[in-house]
């Protein structure tokens, strides 16, 4: 359960810096690599994640073990509902200006 919980608390993280780069516009109407600091970074957190889950020594430490694929299609699943949240978000608030 500590696994699931911390890697969709990252998921969850990294798919919202994706929806944050504008307040108004759509984060399908901007390139992910308009920015490339940003999608280095995240690529370099997601990779943290899945080698600590991979590397005995940090296994160890954080208790974590390996994810099966369909875990992990559930996490990106539910991470990405954060993604249609916030576009409507953003839909509802251009409409009002």
């Amino acid at each position: 359960m500590r696994r699931f919980a911390l890697t969709m608390m990252v998921v969850f993280q990294l798919v919202h810096v994706g929806n944050s780069r504008s307040e108004r516009r759509s984060a399908f109407s901007k390139s992910p690599l308009s920015n490339p600091m940003l999608f280095a970074g995240t690529a370099l957190a997601l990779s943290l994640q899945i080698a600590a889950m991979h590397i005995p020594f940090t296994q160890d430490v954080l208790r974590l073990e390996p994810l099966d694929i369909q875990t992990w299609l559930v996490i990106c699943a539910t991470a990405l509902s954060v993604t249609v949240a916030v576009e409507l978000h953003k839909l509802m608030r251009t409409r009002r200006s």
